[in-house]
């Protein structure tokens, strides 16, 4: 058996070995790599199946909802084109950048670097009195969302811990490339390298907003460029603001995605840098 849990998405997209045809049985998540909505499914091989779908429903499953199963056709669908192998490989090239950049500023990487998506800090080598928890809300404070981990023998406790996880993504999604790891990584020193300080953190959730609304600019030109392919289940690119309502707004003849809040952000788009 083998969890594919974090990695599915990687897999998919050909980032990552494929463990099926190998494992008997492999579980996963629709979310995270995946990109899909909250869940999982299971899959096997052909004798395993029956007792499988048995022991999930009537055994352990209750009613099954309705929009999660189409979330995930959806989120199936995505992954088989062909844009999400570039997707896949791109997450690991942000996630190679970023543990990098912040060994750059004196972050151990604890296992000295990544070859997926994630990565593990240890930020005694950075701070020995930091811990994960006040890294964490530190870096909550100016806009940049992670999470607090244990590290190998950490002395802290889990609640506490020594280090930060950190993943890409989410940020890959947004449209980021491994030049934008580096300013990411930049941020976070900033943060850490003054936890307290609320100067600090109101200064890097500027520099924040401005990283991300930047994407959102590129992606609202994408959206408003791009042809409309009626025969796909996501007619123009998603915006990566307002998601399902660039799915509900479905532009017509060529014109701009209407959605109201790409619409506000377009007009905002035009008149800024």
């Amino acid at each position: 058996m083998f969890d594919a849990a974090h990695i599915a998405g990687l897999i998919a997209g050909g980032a990552h070995p494929n463990p099926v045809g190998i494992a008997d049985v492999v579980t996963f998540t629709t979310h995270k790599t995946l990109r899909g909505p909250r869940g999982g499914a299971i899959l096997s091989t052909a004798d395993l199946g029956p007792a499988i779908d048995k022991a999930i429903f009537p055994g352990l499953q209750g009613g099954p909802l309705e929009h999660v199963i189409a979330g995930k056709a959806v989120a199936f669908h995505e992954a088989a084109d062909p844009s999400f192998s570039e997707y896949a490989h791109q997450i690991v090239a942000n996630a190679q950048a970023l543990a990098e950049a912040l060994g750059g500023h004196g972050f151990r990487l604890v296992s000295g670097g990544t070859d997926n998506h994630l990565m593990l800090i240890d930020l005694r080598s950075f701070d020995s009195e930091l811990t994960g928890k006040d890294a964490q809300n530190a870096l909550d404070r100016a806009g940049i969302t992670l999470n607090k981990n244990t590290v190998p023998d950490d002395p802290r406790s889990p609640f506490v811990t020594s280090g930060l996880r950190i993943g890409t993504p989410s940020v890959t999604t947004q449209g980021m490339g491994t030049v934008e790891m580096g300013t990411i990584a930049d941020l976070i020193a900033r943060v850490l390298g003054s936890p307290g300080d609320d100067a600090v953190a109101a200064s890097v959730r500027s520099d924040v907003v401005d990283l991300c609304a930047l994407q959102a600019v590129s992606l609202i030109r994408l959206v408003a460029q791009a042809p409309p392919d009626p025969g796909s289940v996501s007619p123009r690119p998603f915006c990566g603001v307002c998601v399902a309502l660039c799915a509900t707004h479905t532009p017509q003849n060529g014109s701009p995605c209407a959605g109201p809040v790409t619409g506000r952000l377009r007009s905002w788009a035009a008149t800024s840098r």
